[in-house]
């Protein structure tokens, strides 16, 4: 994914804290709703999938208790 190219520390952080914090405007979280696309089963549940991958390569505690509670 994309974010594995980003060399700046701050925009990582950022996107990273708008992943797991923010919401739409049904206050689903952002994150809750990339893990409901895995279940979808076609193109858009491999982009998920990749996206959760590049996150957890992060090794960022944040994302580690986001999926965990």
């Amino acid at each position: 994914m994309c974010i594995e190219t980003i060399d700046e520390p701050v925009l990582v952080k950022s996107i990273v804290r708008m992943i797991i914090t923010e919401r739409d405007d049904n206050g689903t979280l952002f994150f809750e709703i990339i893990i409901s696309y895995v279940k979808g089963g076609d193109k858009t549940s491999v982009t998920a999938l990749s996206l959760i991958d590049s996150l957890l390569k992060l090794a960022c505690e944040d994302v580690m208790l986001a999926l965990v509670f």
